[in-house]
This record gives C-alpha cells, structure tokens and sequence, in this order.
C-alpha cells in the first residue's frame, strides 16, 4: 500500500491494493511463489483496514437509525394524542 502516511492508510487506498492484488492474481500465468507471500501479507492488511472501516460506518449507521426509529415512535405518539385532543373537541 503506497500513502502519504504509511502506517494509516485509508479505506480507498486500502481498497485500491485489494483490487491490484486481485488483478494480479488473476493476470499470472504461472503462479509467482516467490513473491505470494508478500502479497498475501498485503491483502490481509489492506482487508483488516477495509474491514474495520466498514463496521466502524455500519456501527454508526445503526445507531442513527435507531435515533430515528425512537423519534419516528414519539411524534406519532404525540400525532396521535394532537389527533385525538381534536376530535374531542369537535
């Protein structure tokens, strides 16, 4: 992985080496025992941050959901008495 700043790259950075070492893979004609190694350690880097990343945005997405789950739950609580305090009256 090639970034600015080595010891954290980013998701897209991350991503982009998953994606080379994939294309690499898959263009070999024979197998590249010699340099496998390296780029297995490199994938498995590259997956972790990616990884880590994602549930860091899948964490932070449900907890925003479920704010909005609990605030779509009151206001028809509250619709549902101004609803009702109205047909009282009418």
């Amino acid at each position: 992985m090639t970034s600015s700043n080595s010891t954290n790259p980013s998701f897209k950075e991350a991503f982009a080496t998953l994606k080379a070492n994939a294309q690499k893979l898959e263009d070999q004609t024979e197998p590249d025992i010699e340099h496998l190694l390296e780029v297995v350690e490199q994938s498995t880097a590259a997956y972790k941050i990616c990884k880590a990343r994602i549930d860091a945005v899948e964490k932070r997405c449900c907890i925003r959901l479920s704010l909005l789950l609990i605030v779509s739950l009151r206001w028809g609580s509250y619709h549902v008495r101004v609803k009702s305090a109205i047909l009282d009256v009418i």
